[in-house]
């Protein structure tokens, strides 16, 4: 009996063939992760990310984890004008394992060179008598009793 293995294509179609064991909302999200760094590298680099890819496997192992280090910070700013920073590294690990699949291999000391934006926290403050007084007087009886045992209790709406 001979056994005979015939090198697969490694390409986005086999990775997504590959992920069909995942549960299919997980798999659906990679798509859409991938279809965005696909339409990042047409906008940043006029070319697909097949092409991307296949200009960072013709580098040397060093040059390689650089640039594509670099690829990635880039995603990173693109998406930042997109989504929530916190989004942002469950985004960046799809990509990443595309990237191990096709065969560039970052190691997490590598991923730790990625900078990711910082999310910025809104400070919250009570409302003053005015405000209160405000939103009093334009509002119904119904209300004005709700509000009243809200404030004074420091119940939320709904316990």
């Amino acid at each position: 009996m001979t056994f005979t293995f015939t090198t697969k294509l490694r390409n986005l179609e086999s990775y997504l063939e590959s992920c069909d064991v995942l549960e299919a909302s997980y798999v659906k999200h990679k798509k859409y992760v991938l279809k965005l760094f696909s339409k990042f590298c047409k906008s940043k680099f006029k070319q697909s990310d097949e092409e991307i890819i296949f200009e960072l496997m013709k580098q040397k192992q060093d040059e390689r984890i650089v640039n594509a280090c670099g690829v990635l910070q880039l995603f990173i700013n693109y998406l930042s004008k997109i989504i929530q920073p916190q989004t942002m590294r469950g985004y960046l690990s799809h990509v990443n394992g595309y990237f191990n699949y096709r065969g560039i291999k970052l190691s997490s000391l590598d991923m730790k060179a990625i900078r990711y934006p910082r999310e910025i926290k809104e400070e919250k403050y009570p409302l003053s008598k005015e405000e209160i007084k405000l939103i009093l007087d334009n509002s119904s009886y119904r209300r004005k009793t709700l509000y009243f045992v809200l404030l004074s209790s420091g119940m939320r709406i709904g316990e």
